[in-house]
């Protein structure tokens, strides 16, 4: 695990405009074949629809990281980051899958007979479609890990938008090879287990010792 003392939720950069336009033009190089065969009327709707598409999907992305910066500003300074190595791989295997999913929906239905119908919303699984560009905009471009947690000044932030105040805990312990294991029992009888970075257990043990945790002894 790696220390990350200054990390928040990434700002709007440039280079992520960058990003988001080229996967824009890929996607409507993509298109470009079906909407060609439809009629003038046909094309126009069919891009009118895939606007509207793309409105509500970057709208769905960005209330998500509005309310994860909403949950940074009352979880304080960050602590330490806790992302295990299966949890990015799983994220890239959920993230190609995602996609992958949307090119097999995509060639299935552009076939002849199927080209000229103009009736799908977007070409493709809009479904698939919909949580691709969201995922890849919320972990990919703003690192919100679904699976991961974050210790704060505050408290913990479990997966992107489930915050933990340190005074919701009943009891905490320090266990394993040089006292490194962070064991935090929850309300509802629920244990995490946290390995913590040496440099940090000292500042994580007063946080919780001052904010109404009861320590306990393995």
């Amino acid at each position: 695990m790696k220390p990350h003392d200054s990390r928040r939720l990434r700002q709007f950069r440039l280079w992520h405009l960058l990003v988001l336009m080229t996967g824009a033009a890929l996607l409507f190089g993509v298109w470009a074949p079906t909407i060609r065969h439809l009629d003038r009327p046909a094309q126009l709707a069919a891009i009118g629809r895939i606007v509207v598409f793309a409105y509500l999907t970057f709208g769905f992305a960005g209330y998500l990281i509005f309310m994860r910066h909403k949950i940074e500003r009352i979880a304080g300074p960050v602590i330490e980051q806790f992302e295990s190595f299966s949890s990015r791989v799983w994220n890239w295997v959920i993230g190609c899958t995602l996609w992958i999913s949307y090119l097999v929906t995509f060639w299935v239905q552009f076939e002849p007979s199927r080209a000229g119908t103009g009736i799908n919303f977007v070409p493709g699984s809009p479904v698939l479609l919909f949580f691709a560009v969201s995922y890849v905009v919320v972990r990919g471009l703003w690192g919100i890990d679904p699976t991961g947690l974050v210790a704060c000044e505050n408290g913990l932030i479990i997966g992107a938008l489930q915050f933990l105040r340190w005074n919701e805990i009943t009891r905490y312990s320090w266990s394993g090879k040089s006292a490194r294991e962070l064991n935090l029992f929850l309300k509802q009888r629920s244990v995490l287990n946290l390995k913590v970075n040496a440099a940090f257990i000292e500042r994580l043990d007063r946080i919780l010792s001052q904010a109404i945790v009861t320590p306990s002894q393995s």
